[in-house]
């Protein structure tokens, strides 16, 4: 398992340790009435422990309030009844502060990557008091760097053009980034070299998750560079101490940009479908997906089974989109048995409309590409998305049924004059 899933897994395990300076439920306090073993640090910790020099081993540091048997169980923090890895004894240690280094190994062999609880076990005659502490193990957390349209004009008049370029991780979710807490301790530099490799232009991020840059073609003080060829360099040191690196071509152009639509309507059965994060949705099970309709050939019924039928589509654009890009979605269709009163709900980037009662044509007002978000990425492809509903209406008392025959697709992009 690599950091992007073991962050969840470790917040919602560290939620469930024993506070710092309290003793585990079920434990007494000492004679004087104080916790028995405390702890300094946080909760969890993340190491990568491949001889690299960062984050290679977690340091724990504790305080003994009596003199007591320390000992420290390691054992898989996704399976509470595993099986533990390792028993180590500290020894009988006087009061004051301590410290214990794990280095990611079992009997002098790496761990797998995972997450592991750490009980700490302090035991004073009769009294027994226990803290767990967390530890995400990742030496294989990598990721790519991707970029939209690679062209930038810095001179256009017609837009303030930029490119776009995102660290992304081999398990980027939604769900994963949603959940992130903005702690990651993770360090990244995205720096523009020349063709001499000379860094005309830089900037840093820390501790996101997916870290987003724009850049407008202009050097560090705001300067047109010269028309060419020019590399983008990221540096990203993630979480666990994994120090990652990749590059990409981009050209800065000096041509004046003019904007143009493209056009496409598609059978609603042929656009590609797309699922929020790994489970379907964020916290969503009372869906179903579409169906193909018997009302419009190539088309998709909405129908629901007890709950709301939905789903999120997208199309493959035949060109690479820019951030400055904008699009708008329209869909046609009508209530699966004709003449009903049923509608449904067409959501894009630039809000939501309702179906008119009947069969018709509903549009959703124009909205930005999504090239810091789904669909594009993980892939780095298909920017647009949006989503169909036939929801639950008070009014029918009833869930509403409703096909679409196709989505139509407006895109507003920029390209050189003539």
């Amino acid at each position: 398992m690599r950091m992007t899933g073991l962050l969840v897994l470790a917040l919602a395990a560290a939620s469930l340790a024993v506070p710092h300076g309290a003793p585990a439920a079920g434990s007494a306090p000492n004679e004087s009435g104080a916790p028995l073993l405390t702890f300094a640090d946080d909760p969890w910790t993340n190491i990568s422990p491949n001889g690299d020099g960062r984050l290679d081993a977690a340091r724990f540091r504790f305080e003994l309030g009596r003199r007591a048997s320390v000992a420290v169980t390691i054992r898989p923090a996704q399976n509470g009844d595993a099986k533990p890895l390792q028993r180590e004894s500290l020894g009988e240690l006087e009061p004051g502060r301590h410290a214990w280094r794990w280095d990611g190994t079992r009997r002098g062999r790496s761990v797998a990557d995972g997450t592991y609880e750490l009980v700490f076990t302090a035991r004073r005659g009769t009294r027994t008091e226990r803290v767990s502490r967390y530890v995400g193990v990742d030496t294989d957390g990598r990721g790519r760097l991707l970029t939209t349209r690679p062209t930038v004009h810095p001179l256009a008049e017609a837009v303030e053009d930029q490119i776009a370029l995102t660290w992304v991780t081999r398990e980027w979710t939604e769900h994963h980034e949603e959940a992130d807490p903005g702690d990651r301790q993770s360090r990244s530099r995205l720096s523009i070299k020349d063709r001499r490799g000379t860094t005309v232009w830089h900037t840093f991020r820390k501790n996101e998750y997916a870290p987003h840059f724009r850049w407008d073609g202009r050097d560090a003080d705001g300067t047109v560079l010269a028309a060419g060829d020019y590399v983008a360099v990221l540096k990203t040191v993630d979480q666990a101490g994994n120090l990652f690196t990749d590059a990409t071509t981009l050209r800065v152009s000096h041509e004046q940009l003019e904007q143009r639509t493209w056009t496409t309507t598609v059978p609603a059965a042929q656009t590609v479908p797309y699922r929020h994060a790994s489970h379907g949705c964020l916290s969503c099970e009372d869906f179903v997906e579409p169906v193909p309709s018997d009302r419009f050939p190539g088309g998709l019924s909405y129908r629901p089974a007890g709950v709301s039928s939905w789903g999120s589509r997208t199309i493959p654009l035949p060109f690479p989109a820019a951030p400055v890009d904008t699009y708008r979605v329209s869909a046609f269709g009508g209530p699966t048995t004709p003449g009903a009163p049923d509608v449904g709900i067409l959501y894009g980037s630039g809000g939501s409309a309702r179906t008119p009662v009947g069969d018709g044509t509903t549009t959703v007002p124009w909205g930005p590409v999504g090239v810091d978000d789904l669909p594009f990425l993980p892939s780095g492809t298909q920017p647009i998305g949006w989503r169909f509903l036939a929801d639950y209406s008070y009014e029918l008392n009833r869930h509403q049924s409703y096909d679409v025959a196709s989505f139509t697709v407006e895109y507003r992009y920029y390209a050189p004059v003539g």
